[in-house]
């Protein structure tokens, strides 16, 4: 069962009371400043170039070194702020940390963690969780990539000393029966939902997905993002997929708190002080009028100056280009698309009514086809411009 030490640290980073968010930082001061008294209890993030990666294209979060790391946490520290430290690479698990000068590696980075204040870290790999354990006062954080969506898995990791697991977004948020048994087993301060994400509920890439982003977030040189653009083109054939997905709006977060839950995650790493600003102002007043995917969308996407001349002397123009046209479709993407927030109002509802969104119904519903209808908007080249760039890929172009 899980350790005193581990239901104390539960209580620690909820001792506000009510529900506390877990945001991601853009490591910038004034992001602090602007989010205090929003409940955010915990801001999570890492370096560029660790060594160990992370859940994120590296060309698409902030450059951040140790000396600005540390500077961060203290500063978060200073407004009652933890910082949880991603070390979250689906593709990693035990990496090299079982080889003796891995594990000497990775000790003296976790040692260095500690002593800069960081609170806890986020891991996939149960071999990682106990050797933080062992080794560190640490708390640890499972990520979603892990993909815990029941009972055994969730029991799984808090028996091993875990402090809080994140619950697979794609196969829990849209069930409101699996829901209510996992809050009704486990104490609220232990799981956390993913409030932001926007994959389609029980994704079929969602492996692989999670395995090129782990890789890539080590890559020096970007690669196009396959599963994104592959996501994206199925989205533009039947917009309604775009409405069969995990995000859960603001005036929603009633619906988790009423089954017991207590702790959000907001996704946003790369995106700007401003964007970041605007999700948590919008989840911690429970309402946001406009796009949808102002609260989802993945943040910059362009690739910076640096990133453009290592790809050019490293891989190639070719290579170049075709980044750029890359990061120019899924710029596109995400400031063409359009999904009106409060056109929604009442279909969570309707969909928890319903029984949620479970796969054997999926296609028998029509649920999400008839709200959509109203609420989703894109131009009409849209769907024939990513099936080019998809096809640009398939063909080595």
């Amino acid at each position: 069962m899980r350790n005193a030490e581990t239901r104390k640290y539960g209580e620690n980073i909820a001792k506000k009371g009510g529900t506390g968010f877990s945001v991601a930082t853009s490591f910038e001061k004034e992001f602090l400043d602007r989010i205090e008294g929003k409940g955010v209890i915990e801001i999570y993030g890492r370096m560029e170039d660790d060594g160990y990666g992370g859940g994120r294209h590296r060309f698409l979060v902030p450059k951040i070194g140790r000396r600005r790391l540390e500077r961060h946490v203290a500063d978060a520290r200073e407004k009652g702020i933890g910082f949880n430290y991603l070390l979250n690479a689906a593709d990693g698990g035990t990496g090299d940390a079982v080889t003796p000068s891995g594990f000497r590696r990775l000790r003296r980075f976790l040692s260095w963690l500690v002593e800069i204040g960081v609170e806890s870290v986020t891991v996939v790999s149960p071999f990682l969780l106990r050797v933080v354990k062992e080794h560190t006062p640490l708390k640890v954080r499972v990520s979603v990539f892990a993909r815990a969506d029941d009972e055994r898995k969730v029991a799984s990791w808090l028996d091993l000393g875990a402090s809080i697991v994140v619950l697979d977004s794609m196969l829990v948020n849209r069930d409101p029966k699996r829901l209510a048994r996992l809050a009704k087993k486990f104490d609220s301060n232990t799981l956390e939902i993913f409030v932001n994400n926007r994959c389609e509920l029980g994704c079929a890439w969602a492996p692989c997905h999670a395995k090129d982003i782990g890789e890539a977030s080590r890559n020096l040189i970007p690669r196009p993002d396959a599963c994104y653009f592959q996501c994206q083109a199925e989205f533009a054939r039947d917009p309604a997929r775009l409405m069969m997905q995990d995000w859960i709006r603001p005036e929603d977060l009633h619906l988790y708190e009423e089954l017991g839950y207590r702790r959000f995650k907001i996704a946003g790493r790369g995106c700007s002080t401003e964007r970041l600003v605007q999700r948590v102002q919008a989840y911690s007043s429970r309402r946001f009028d406009g796009n949808l995917l102002d609260l989802l969308a993945r943040g910059n996407v362009h690739l910076d100056p640096r990133t453009a001349f290592s790809t050019f002397f490293l891989s190639g123009l070719r290579h170049l280009r075709l980044l750029r046209q890359a990061s120019r479709t899924a710029d596109r993407i995400e400031k063409d698309l359009w999904i009106e927030n409060r056109a929604l109002d009442g279909y969570l509802e309707a969909v928890f009514r319903k029984g949620g969104c479970l796969p054997e119904k999926c296609f028998r519903c029509s649920l999400c086809r008839e709200w959509g209808r109203n609420a989703v908007r894109f131009p009409e080249e849209y769907p024939e411009a990513l099936e080019a760039f998809q096809r640009r890929l398939v063909l080595g172009e």
